[in-house]
């Protein structure tokens, strides 16, 4: 098989994953019906234990298609689960969403070798990547329990929940990862053991051994299988095993865990056919330590040409930035970040099989690695899954959420975008998530998240605003005016979307983001609230408001990563934490109606809108001879 074969296989293969995805979200043709107990979403139900209603097929929707928890636990705390029963539930919700998709990846794979679309080489890539996936499913759950449910959860009791107490306790008692200088490190690869009165450091491989030990074992048989194959298409063989090997020694390893998971991506950014084995990369749900959680998934490239103007637009804006504020007093972080920037392999990417954390949420962009001294050398890799998440969009059922806290006109306007205007969709995509992701890159070096981070743990909370503020600027200074309506208006029903997740430990970066968003959105007369509904006033006063404001906070926020102050420090000028330990914006008027906001999404979350609301859009996409064949 040469690689102009393979390239046409690749996309049968991603023709069938669609496939798989379509009947997964057409799940959601069930929520209003009970017709059917055979129906995925009452088997779910049963086996979690809860009534079959509206409400929670819902729920179940929800959990086994998005994967998000989210509902679930509104469900539960509504109704009074004790926290071991909402425990018990979440971990059958998990080995059931677990298996249901397995089952999945294995009928991918079957047909994948049925049909004779990989070579010898390939095909045991896919088939070594689903041997692994039992054992980082076993590893997930230990790890969530210790740490999130456990370790994280004493530590806030301890301490009143005062973040930045939480931190000094870590720094004071040499608790965090340490890198190979003994220096703290932006992650860790290892937990807290409570022993003989005091917390002590373990590594995964001394804390999770039965897991990581299996773990160990199946890398060990998946390079054995691989290496008695040739990769003729790619000539990557070298490439996949010394990367499969750096993992498996990772896991294993019992000191210089930083330097030993450095390895593991330096290997990994040199593999750069279309076959992406991911590893564990994000740290978002452990906010103290950053215990990097238990994920692999494999993404399958389908689309790897964009237009390089959008990187030339990131570029000519942070260039210019730079000009304004004395490029030589910042010399170092300048050349880090223009070679990151240059060096930047784009993936956009179909997300075929996923496990461990990828069952508790759905897949989103990426910018990766997170450790600077290899991007320093390698760069780094992005991933995006536009057709993915198009297609989720339209398959999500309308909320009453939305119908209740959003201006019809608005609303409208939204979902008339989102299922008749699939090229400008693609162009709001690009710039809204690659631009983010690129963003991600600015302002910062080898030591910036330690050193923004260490006395408050807040920096998270302040990146994701640093990201997205980017593009906008970016888009701002120079893109034309052909898809301004919807940016924005996505831009805003983002914002108001992430307001649900105040309490949820993994996204309240992005909760804080939106906050900081809708103080700029708000100032600038774009936003308004109306009888307790988001309106949109997009006109040209408004809209050089907007750029104004952000060009303003934007530039507070260039000053505040150059000179690596703690993120607090800037976030201070705009929200305060609550008593009850979550996050507002000082403007007290935003305030209330986030707020009246989360308190409505507590109480109505789950309820679906009508479902013959959504017939007028999809209806109207299709063209009159489709109607017809139909």
């Amino acid at each position: 098989m040469n690689k102009k074969e393979m390239e046409k296989n690749i996309k049968k293969i991603i023709t069938i994953y669609n496939r798989k995805q379509k009947g997964l979200n057409d799940l959601s043709k069930w929520i209003d019906w009970d017709w059917e107990a055979k129906d995925i979403l009452s088997y779910f139900l049963k086996h979690i234990g809860l009534e079959n209603t509206k409400e929670t097929r819902f729920i179940a929707f929800s959990r086994i298609v998005d994967f998000r928890e989210t509902s679930l636990k509104i469900f539960l705390e509504k109704n009074e689960f004790s926290e071991k029963e909402s425990n018990d539930i979440l971990e059958k919700s998990y080995d059931f969403v677990q298996d249901y998709h397995l089952r999945i990846h294995e009928e991918i794979i079957n047909q994948v070798e049925k049909e004779n679309l990989l070579t010898p080489f390939y095909l045991q890539i896919i088939k070594g990547v689903h041997l692994v996936w039992s054992a980082f499913g076993d590893f997930y759950k230990v790890w969530n329990d210790h740490i999130v449910n456990s370790v994280n959860k004493n530590l806030e009791k301890d301490f009143n929940w005062d973040m930045e107490a939480i931190m000094n306790f870590l720094g004071e008692n040499n608790l965090f990862e340490l890198d190979e200088k003994w220096n703290p490190a932006d992650r860790s690869y290892s937990v807290l053991v409570w022993k003989d009165k005091n917390y002590k450091v373990k590594t995964y491989s001394e804390a999770f051994k039965k897991e990581v030990w299996e773990i160990v074992l199946r890398f060990d048989k998946f390079i054995k299988n691989l290496s008695k194959l040739e990769d003729e298409v790619y000539a990557q063989k070298e490439a996949y095993v010394n990367y499969l090997t750096s993992i498996k020694e990772a896991f294993d390893a019992k000191d210089n865990l930083i330097v030993k998971w450095r390895k593991v991506d330096e290997n990994w950014m040199k593999i750069t056919s279309p076959f992406q084995i991911a590893h564990p990369l994000e740290y978002y749900a452990d906010k103290y330590r950053k215990a990097v959680s238990p994920e692999w998934d494999f993404r399958l490239r389908n689309r790897d040409v964009l237009n390089t103007e959008i990187f030339d637009n990131i570029l000519w804006m942070f260039n210019g930035f730079y000009e304004d504020i004395w490029r030589d007093s910042y010399n170092e972080i300048y050349d880090f970040t223009i070679k990151n920037l240059n060096r930047v392999q784009l993936n956009i990417s179909s997300p075929i099989f996923y496990y461990g954390c990828f069952f508790t949420g759905i897949y989103s962009a990426q910018v990766v690695p997170n450790d600077e001294i290899i991007s320093e050398k390698y760069g780094k890799k992005i991933f995006a899954f536009p057709d993915y998440v198009l297609k989720s969009k339209r398959e999500e059922p309308f909320m009453r959420l939305q119908k209740e806290t959003m201006e019809s006109t608005l609303l409208h306007k939204y979902r008339k975008f989102l299922f008749w205007e699939d090229k400008i969709f693609y162009t709001v995509y690009e710039i809204e998530t690659i631009w983010h992701e690129l963003g991600h890159m600015l302002w910062g070096d080898l030591d910036t998240e330690v050193e923004m981070n260490k006395k408050t743990g807040m920096f998270k909370n302040l990146e994701e605003f640093k990201a997205t503020t980017s593009w906008l600027i970016a888009y701002f200074l120079h893109w034309d005016w052909s898809v301004r309506k919807e940016l924005i208006m996505t831009h805003i029903i983002r914002c108001i979307w992430l307001l649900k997740y105040r309490n949820i430990t993994d996204i309240i970066p992005y909760y804080c983001e939106s906050l900081l968003h809708l103080i700029v959105l708000f100032k600038s007369g774009i936003v308004s609230i109306k009888r307790d509904k988001i309106s949109m006033y997009l006109n040209d006063k408004n809209y050089n408001n907007l750029k104004k404001e952000y060009m303003e906070i934007y530039t507070k926020l260039i000053y505040t990563y150059l000179n690596k102050l703690d993120a607090w420090e800037f976030l201070f000028e705009y929200i305060y934490k609550h008593e009850d330990g979550y996050y507002l914006p000082k403007d007290t008027s935003l305030a209330n109606f986030i707020r009246y906001y989360y308190e409505l999404y507590k109480h109505i979350w789950n309820e679906v809108d009508e479902i013959t609301d959504k017939w007028k859009y999809t209806w109207e996409t299709e063209s009159f001879l489709e109607r017809i064949l139909k």
